[in-house]
This record gives structure tokens, C-alpha cells and sequence, in this order.
């Protein structure tokens, strides 16, 4: 599995055709052997792949990294971990604010 050729944090999410439909690619994938390894192995694995993608922002931003964490591989739990171990500037919301912002501020 891998990302989207050419897509990073800086490009991954645009207006599409003569409505603006608001294409966004996810940016996270996971990891294959996700269920031989312990919950800290895939919570590090995913935090990693996050900071990757933000260490290739551009400009002043902002972001809009639409992110997957695999249910069978994270809990709701996990997922706060994650939140916690990413700097501080990043801010977790849910589909349909991502959706109504990326449409404010992502340029065609």
C-alpha cells in the first residue's frame, strides 16, 4: 500500500470540476503486520507516519491532513495517545468541520 503519487499535507486536498466538489486524499495508510504488533508498536507506527507528513508543510498553511487510523488496529483510547503525541499545533476535528473548512480556505 502507499500514498497517492505526488500527494503530501501541501497538496492532497482541491476543488474538482465546475461544482467544486472537495476532493481530499487520505494521507495515512497502515501498517501490514498491524496484528502481530502491540498497541505501542502501532501507536509509534502511525504517530511516525503523521509527523512525516506534517515535516513536508509548506507556506503558512492552513493544513488539512485527512487522516485514517485502521478500527481493527485502534482504539478510541489509542487514538487519544496519538493526539497527545503530535505537536501541539495540530488540531484533531471531526469530517464534517475538516469538510467545511477545507472548503473555506483550499484553493482550486
Amino acid at each position: 500500500m502507499g500514498r497517492d503519487r505526488g500527494r503530501d499535507v501541501n497538496n492532497a486536498n482541491y476543488h474538482l470540476g465546475p461544482r467544486s466538489a472537495l476532493v481530499s486524499h487520505v494521507l495515512t495508510r497502515w501498517p501490514t503486520n498491524f496484528s502481530t504488533n502491540t498497541r505501542e508498536q502501532n501507536i509509534a507506527w502511525l504517530v511516525a507516519d503523521l509527523s512525516a507528513q506534517l515535516a513536508q508543510r509548506q507556506g503558512t498553511g492552513p493544513w488539512f491532513l485527512q487522516a485514517m487510523a485502521l478500527s481493527w488496529a485502534y482504539t478510541p483510547s489509542d487514538i487519544k495517545e496519538i493526539v497527545a503525541r503530535l505537536p501541539e499545533f495540530v488540531e484533531l476535528i471531526d469530517l464534517p468541520t475538516f469538510t467545511e473548512l477545507a472548503r473555506q480556505t483550499v484553493s482550486s
